[in-house]
């Protein structure tokens, strides 16, 4: 560690791989009938969902190109990830001055990877943590593919974003004041994140008992972790949003039901077919 306290901040560059899962986490499946009894494991898996993996790099001055590799990536495709995204960053005098920051995990740590990044001459940093934090990568992957979607379109972030926005607004707009719990870091950036695309957390802006505002438990901790958020024009169109405290769908977490009332598309007249009418009594 003591090593490490030599690097300043501006020098590490933050890299790893995230899985996104299209139906809910991989592991095991609980079911609640009762909170008063065990609940009961129906399904198990170690790979699924249709998942999306992502790779994502950043530094204090700059962001990486965003890659999608294979949904299970081993240690070749690894070191091909980095070889497209980070070598042409690491020009120069960049691979004595910077340091490449990643977890623990197999495909990070074995031979084959090592000794591509030994040739490479890429140094890392020789204690991190068992896992890096992951929400670097899921906060450049939200902002980029939310800029994406035009302005008139309809927006619905939807998941659990893993932070506090707290109980109250504190001047925050897209804030409706009905939240749960205290604020912290990383609550500030959801808040920041939803301002700068004129989004609102619409389960904050009804007026709930904290049963149907807590969507996360773990022992004696009770939090509000998962959101849905919507544009500020659409506010309207949410008729409720709360959380159903005696049901679950993945570990520790209770389902949040967002309600919204979308009025159908007008059809267009649809124009006549046939032979067109003379109006001979006009010539009258």
């Amino acid at each position: 560690m003591v090593s490490n306290s030599t690097w300043s901040v501006n020098q590490v560059i933050f890299g790893g791989d995230k899985k996104f899962n299209l139906d809910g986490p991989d592991g095991y499946r609980y079911y609640w009938r009762d909170l008063r009894r065990s609940y009961i494991t129906f399904s198990r898996r170690n790979f699924g969902g249709g998942p999306l993996m992502t790779w994502a790099g950043l530094c204090s001055r700059r962001k990486l190109k965003l890659r999608f590799p294979s949904c299970r990536m081993d240690s070749l495709g690894n070191q091909a990830v980095l070889e497209s995204s980070l070598l042409p960053f690491l020009t120069g005098r960049k691979r004595q001055t910077h340091v490449l920051q990643q977890d623990s995990t197999i495909l990070h740590v074995s031979k084959s990877t090592t000794d591509w990044l030994k040739r490479n001459r890429l140094r890392v940093m020789e204690w991190p943590a068992c896992s890096s934090d992951r929400n670097p990568m899921e906060n450049i992957l939200l902002d980029e593919k939310t800029a994406e979607v035009p302005s008139k379109d309809v927006i619905i972030v939807a998941g659990d974003l893993n932070d506090h926005v707290g109980a109250t607004k504190d001047g925050n707009c897209c804030h409706g004041g009905f939240g749960y719990g205290l604020r912290n870091a990383d609550g500030e950036r959801i808040l920041d994140y939803a301002e700068s695309h004129n989004l609102t957390i619409v389960n904050t802006v009804f007026r709930k008992r904290d049963s149907h505002l807590i969507s996360y438990y773990s022992g004696g901790t009770k939090t509000q972790k998962d959101f849905v958020l919507v544009k500020d024009r659409d506010r309207g169109l949410v008729t409720d949003a709360k959380v159903v405290p005696y049901e679950t769908v993945a570990p520790q977490h209770r389902p949040l039901i967002c309600t919204l009332k979308i009025a159908p598309p007008r059809l267009k007249q649809v124009e006549r077919c046939g032979a067109a009418r003379i109006k001979w009594w006009r010539m009258k």
